[in-house]
């Protein structure tokens, strides 16, 4: 996945959030694209909607407590909203990460082996 123009801003944390900001709070979960690089989403139950909106998480690994700013899914959302991880859902988030660390770690190999065999 390429650097996008979010990612490049500091990370920004639940302790940076003004009174009023939205804030949902989310799962993650590792997808691995059969011919891509691995990449992480966070789900979130939305109070407005009352659905789970899903979103792209490209937050730093291992920041428990950052946020990051979206796009309302909701049809009535407008603006947008933050997402961060659960902390009730801490352990799982943690196993997502260090399954993450993993699957980006063989996919690298994979690229490498695919640029030797072709060079």
């Amino acid at each position: 996945m390429s650097s996008t123009a979010h990612e490049d801003r500091p990370a920004r944390t639940v302790a940076d959030l003004r009174p009023g900001d939205v804030l949902l709070l989310g799962r993650l979960s590792l997808q691995c694209p059969r011919r891509a690089r691995p990449f992480l989403t966070i789900s979130a139950p939305c109070r407005r909607c009352r659905t789970t909106h899903s979103h792209g998480w490209t937050r730093p690994p291992g920041a428990m407590d950052a946020v990051s700013h979206k796009t309302a899914h909701c049809h009535n959302g407008g603006g947008g909203y933050y997402v961060g991880l659960d902390q009730a859902a801490e352990d799982h988030n943690r196993r997502v990460l260090a399954d993450y660390a993993e699957a980006l770690r063989r996919w690298e190999r994979q690229q490498q082996d695919q640029a030797a065999a072709s060079a």
